[in-house]
């Protein structure tokens, strides 16, 4: 009974020598501001999507997606001709813990601005029974939410954002948005 005492002593010890040990592990997202990946996010009616970059400067944060298609030929891959977005987010780091040299997270809020266009096929002159393109649609996106970024290895990182995204001033609507990515950071 003794000897099973001390032993979980000893556990016990060990394990808070180790969870007190984490506060001296860097932060991957202060030895790393930079990170360059892919990004899709729900947004309003449409999705966001494409290349992102993110940059932190200390607890405040930047990032910028771009991402879009053109098929002007024929309707192959959606019922548009074009479509694009492209948004911002600003981010404040509400919390951050480093749990063992791999893997970090962080808790953020996110503000989040943009722009998104597109051209849709529309049915051509009755008895043609072709498609032509309409007329160009551009909104404006805005939003706000929580993020939370967890880092894999120092470099591997995916994000996940949860919120309110609203679209202006054509398509008015505003709803809930999910959004994650993969990126590598340096």
């Amino acid at each position: 009974m003794k000897k099973n005492v001390c032993l979980c002593v000893l556990a016990l010890s060990l394990v808070a020598t180790g969870l007190s040990a984490n506060d001296e592990i860097p932060h991957a997202y202060d030895e790393w501001p930079g990170a360059l990946g892919l990004f899709v996010s729900s947004l309003a009616t449409n999705p966001g999507y494409g290349i992102h970059y993110h940059y932190s400067f200390g607890r405040l944060g930047v990032s910028a997606t771009l991402g879009g298609y053109y098929d002007p030929g024929n309707k192959l891959y959606s019922d548009q001709v074009l479509y694009y977005s492209i948004f911002s987010t600003l981010q404040y780091r509400v919390y951050g813990h480093t749990f063992s040299p791999g893997l970090s997270t962080q808790l953020y809020s996110w503000v989040l601005g943009g722009h998104i266009g597109s051209i849709d096929w529309v049915e051509g002159p009755v008895g043609s029974y072709t498609s032509v393109h309409g007329p160009y649609k551009a909104d404006f996106v805005a939003g706000l939410g929580i993020g939370i970024e967890l880092i894999f290895r120092g470099h591997l990182s995916i994000p996940l954002e949860f919120g309110y995204v609203g679209q202006f001033p054509n398509d008015k609507i505003v709803s809930f948005t999910f959004a994650s990515g993969v990126r590598y950071r340096f």
